[in-house]
């Protein structure tokens, strides 16, 4: 009896810490921007800044910070569900330039699950033509 209420209990203190996991806020670290951005008719430069993956009211945002640790914006998250091969458990970051380098783009893979930012990108000069 004592073994299948331990087991019981042990259980459910896994589920509690898996549905933990999944809601608790994730920091991505520093996240180096390749070129020159806007969000919300913001300019910012290109850098290092610390991004943060939160969730507002069940509702997940990517939080920018500056390198000084102020909370510059928030990026609402596009979800996504996908059969993410090779996580079983943790999370992993990949970022990318999307194609025509217009939009960066963070995406956390998660166990089942694809979180995705995007950051409008400014133009960048041209080159003139050669003389």
């Amino acid at each position: 009896m004592k073994k299948t209420i331990f087991f019981i209990f042990a259980w459910l203190a896994a589920a509690g810490a898996i549905s933990f996991a999944q809601t608790a806020d994730i920091n991505l670290g520093q996240v180096f921007f390749p070129r020159d951005f806007v969000h919300s008719g913001k300019d910012f430069s290109k850098g290092t800044y610390r991004v943060m993956l939160t969730q507002k009211d069940n509702i997940p945002f990517f939080s920018v910070y500056s390198p000084k640790k102020e909370l510059l914006f928030d990026e609402m998250a596009v979800l996504k569900s996908s059969e993410t091969k090779g996580i079983r458990k943790g999370w992993r970051v990949r970022k990318e330039l999307l194609k025509g380098d217009e939009y960066f783009r963070l995406r956390l893979l998660r166990p089942g699950q694809l979180v995705m930012a995007y950051f409008l990108l400014k133009a960048g000069k041209t080159p003139g033509p050669a003389q």
